[in-house]
């Protein structure tokens, strides 16, 4: 993920998680780091369509602290529709 946030320079990166049943700890501890670096790259990592298990496991992880209810979204489709809502809110837009 990392190289391509390099290349395009993304604001926001949205990881659509709906097939994704499980999350076992090394792969959040990936997640973890990956949003981290983001950050540092200036983009901001948005999570979609958790599965239960996922969901609880994030919810419960350093990484959902960080997420916090504002960049975790139950669809796909909310996650665009908030990306566009502010999008239409910055001014010069």
């Amino acid at each position: 993920m990392r190289a391509l946030v390099l290349e395009f320079r993304p604001k926001v990166l949205v990881f659509d998680a709906s097939a994704m049943p499980d999350i076992e700890f090394t792969a959040l501890m990936m997640l973890n780091e990956g949003e981290r670096n983001m950050q540092e790259d200036g983009a901001v990592l948005w999570m979609a369509a958790l599965n239960h298990a996922p969901l609880l496991a994030i919810q419960n992880s350093p990484l959902g602290e960080r997420l916090g209810r504002e960049r975790m979204f139950f669809t796909l489709e909310q996650a665009v529709e908030k990306y566009m809502r502010d999008l239409e809110a910055k001014p010069g837009s």
